[in-house]
């Protein structure tokens, strides 16, 4: 019987892969390959393979479930390289696609205006004559005769390679939707077809009609990458199933994502976001902030009580979509990120990366400009003979060439002032980061404490905590491939959300009963994907907002089904909590006050996870293993020090230690400052704690 388990995050400078038989670990690390992502993915097989003894051919023999993990569709709609994509819609209402929401793109400038990129030309939208009312009647029959004519102009005169769906009230009734697909399905059999009762049907035209495009405009691209990584896999004897991470944070079969690639949009975070709740689960913690940084971005998010903080309107890109994700906040902060100076003469880190090609100027690759892993090697805080544990050999030189270039001799500093600065820089803007997805959003970062993971973080992430008083760290002993592990164990899962337009108080048992239709549908769609009914949990969220209010906030519920005598009540108490826990005791008001917009049902399948191994502690009285010190500049003093530089694969549980000092585990670095202690836990974790003395 197959017995391993395997994760795959693919992010813009590595592709990680995490095995597992659920007693031992293995992981393989190799540069994305841009242009041709299958490879990067055969590459990091073959390392963990070889860390196994045996070969990729071998490990794939014998692997039962493989689960992916790409910014592939992400990177589809930042590169604007989708499809070239027809809109059919109903007849009036052709332009607001491109009317949008209006956005202001320079809050001190009232006449700045920008609309969205235009991913669907205005010549290449179509209106067909149908009407459905707000409560689901048809009010205009559709048009057979005349939808042939609008979907042969789209693909024989436009050349439309996808064609998306999204007529006015489909989400009450999707009769004519699911008949428009029928119909090119049937004349054009190789167009790409996206209807919106399939991909979100909710209300709100607008944000319905782009997840839909979108979900067409990537779907072709997604569908040609699917198709390439499964015959190379096959190809290497790989016989399981393959399964696709999702924005939501569960996982997918690979047939079902081609139908609904836009789930997957930011599916690579949503990785690390699964495996800091397992870790939790394992070690008692309950409230979690992440922190990830890889080569080209910085992804922080929050875990309160167990559960990850989600968002039902995502903002995928430039584009507004109705579709739920993760609650995950991305900035350009990896260590690929480009310093320069911008016309003020003051120092700038990211958002543009040099990427895997060419890379920061200390792989060799060509690249000439200052990035942060040249900082960090400049400041001796890498070791550039032990990068990924020595399979990357950097070249000091070309780093402090390029620093010194580029910044120290254009802003009259030392080199090591110009790195210090980088590093400054690129950890206020992580701080920054935290406080977007903590302060403004209600919660204390005191009460949490942060598992920080990704090749990049641990180099950073003490000092960025103690700007926020963040006191304890916990950082995975397979940090640089945690996201990859996430994907390993994340559940398989189902959003099945409906409009339901109330005020309250409520009539409970209609609510019960769309409850009821919802839950059977996830239930169905996570069946399908081979998971029991007795291994399937279900929540429940309503959106739910003030009337008068324009937007809604998801709120929990866990007294479903409603109870006939309280159900109102239960439904309004759990509001107020809240609202008032997002923004201040005493703003709700009365029940009658209240709306509910959208029901929602969440079906998380639990499927087979790796056990994360326990190890005999052996106590404070180890000494830590040091192999030797080196001299680094310490951002904090600003001066040259010498540091013990601790070997991270020879870590014990129950192992102390004080800062300054480095950690050097393979794949990733752990800075130490001053004023931090380290302890070795019984999962080879570093937890860090600030001393309370500060």
């Amino acid at each position: 019987m197959s017995k391993y388990y395997v994760g795959v995050d693919i992010g813009g400078t590595f592709t990680d892969v995490f095995v597992s038989d659920g007693d031992h670990y293995w992981e393989g690390k190799a540069s994305t390959t841009p242009g041709r992502l299958h490879e990067g993915l055969l590459d990091a097989i073959e390392v963990a393979a070889q860390e196994m003894g045996i070969t990729a051919e071998s490990l794939l023999a014998e692997t039962r479930i493989v689960t992916h993990g790409s910014t592939i569709i992400t990177n589809i709609l930042a590169e604007l390289k989708g499809a070239k994509t027809g809109f059919i819609t109903t007849r009036g209402f052709r332009d607001l696609l491109h009317i949008a929401r209006s956005p202001r793109t320079n809050d001190l400038d009232y006449y700045a205006q920008a609309s969205p990129p235009e991913i669907v030309a205005r010549d290449c939208v179509a209106e067909v004559d149908e009407r459905v009312d707000f409560a689901g009647r048809i009010v205009v029959p559709l048009d057979e005769r005349q939808t042939r004519e609008r979907i042969s102009f789209l693909v024989e005169t436009k050349k439309c390679e996808a064609i998306a769906i999204c007529f006015l009230f489909s989400f009450k009734m999707d009769k004519h939707e699911r008949a428009v697909k029928a119909l090119i399905e049937e004349m054009y059999p190789d167009v790409y077809v996206s209807i919106s009762c399939d991909i979100n049907p909710v209300f709100r035209e607008y944000e319905r009609m782009m997840s839909t495009i979108l979900n067409s405009y990537s779907g072709r691209g997604f569908a040609r990458y699917m198709n390439e990584v499964e015959r190379h896999l096959r190809e290497r004897e790989f016989d399981g199933h393959l399964l696709v991470m999702q924005s939501n944070g569960g996982s997918l079969t690979a047939s079902e994502a081609r139908v609904k690639p836009i789930t997957l949009a930011l599916s690579g975070p949503a990785g690390g976001i699964v495996s800091s709740n397992y870790l939790g689960g394992t070690i008692g913690e309950r409230n979690i902030l992440t922190a990830d940084m890889g080569g080209t971005s910085f992804d922080v998010s929050v875990i309160y009580q167990q559960e990850p903080i989600t968002q039902s309107r995502a903002k995928i890109d430039h584009f507004m979509t109705n579709l739920p994700v993760l609650d995950i906040t991305t900035i350009g902060a990896g260590g690929g990120s480009i310093a320069w100076i911008d016309n003020r003469r003051m120092l700038r880190v990211g958002p543009q990366s040099a990427g895997a090609i060419p890379g920061p100027a200390a792989y060799g690759r060509g690249g000439t400009d200052p990035t942060v892993t040249d900082a960090a090697v400049v400041l001796g805080l890498i070791d550039p003979a032990y990068f990924l544990g020595g399979a990357i050999q950097l070249d000091k030189a070309k780093s402090a060439q390029a620093v010194d270039e580029k910044l120290a001799k254009p802003l009259g500093m030392s080199i090591e002032q110009a790195a210090v600065g980088i590093y400054r820089t690129i950890s206020a803007s992580m701080g920054n980061a935290l406080r977007n997805v903590t302060i403004e959003k209600g919660f204390d970062p005191r009460d949490f404490v942060l598992v920080s993971y990704g090749g990049g973080s641990p180099l950073f992430i003490a000092n960025i905590s103690r700007e926020l008083n963040i006191r304890s760290i916990i950082i995975p002993e397979r940090a640089a491939v945690f996201s990859a592990f996430g994907a390993c164990v994340a559940d398989v899962k189902r959003d099945v959300a409906q409009t339901f337009y109330r005020s309250l108080p409520l009539d409970v048992a209609a609510v019960n009963r769309v409850f009821e239709e919802l839950s059977g549908h996830a239930l169905s769609l996570v069946e399908r994907d081979g998971i029991g009914p007795d291994s399937v949990r279900l929540s429940f969220e309503a959106d739910m907002r003030i009337h008068g209010q324009i937007w809604e906030i998801s709120v929990p519920l866990d007294c479903v089904p409603l109870s006939r005598e309280t159900g109102s009540e239960d439904v309004y108490r759990r509001f107020q909590n809240e609202y008032a826990r997002k923004y201040g005791e005493g703003l709700v008001g009365a029940m009658e006050l209240c709306d509910i917009l959208n029901l929602r049902v969440i079906a998380n399948g639990i499927k087979p996870k790796p056990k994360m191994v326990r190890f005999e502690e052996k106590g404070a009285t180890e000494a830590l293993p040091v192999k030797e010190k080196r001299r680094a500049f310490l951002p904090e003093t600003g001066a040259w020090q010498n540091v013990d530089i601790v070997d991270g694969g020879r870590l014990q549980a129950g192992m102390v230690g004080r800062g300054p000092m480095i950690v050097e585990r393979k794949n990733t670095t752990i800075y130490l400052p001053p004023e931090w202690s380290l302890e070795v836990d019984t999962y080879h974790d570093c937890r860090l704690q600030l001393s309370t003395t500060h």
